[in-house]
């Protein structure tokens, strides 16, 4: 896939075709285990760079713009170790 996006603010790193295979099987409802992990890997780490130093020197926008994405990353980071309910134990996620 081609881009013409250039800021590095608004890219975002290439998949690979495993990755990509991932992606689309859940999407479909069709992902097995590892596709699954992999796919929820791509979408916290590469996407949304979640685990990143989020800071653009001399660019409030920018730093305000790549933390928002960061945001998203942490927030499933966040509900993966939540419990869903009261009757389940925290931390059941088998995604770390």
């Amino acid at each position: 896939m081609h881009s013409s996006i250039t800021d590095p603010t608004f890219l975002v790193p290439e998949l690979n075709v495993e990755e990509h295979v991932a992606l689309k099987a859940v999407v479909n409802g069709e992902g097995n285990e590892y596709q699954q992990k992999l796919a929820m890997k791509v979408i916290v780490d590469k996407f949304s760079m979640a685990n990143d130093l989020l800071y653009i020197p001399d660019s409030f926008d920018k730093t305000a713009f790549i933390n928002g994405r960061a945001f998203v990353g942490n927030k499933i980071k966040l509900y993966l170790k939540k419990p869903a309910s009261k009757k389940e134990p925290a931390n059941v996620s088998k995604t770390e």
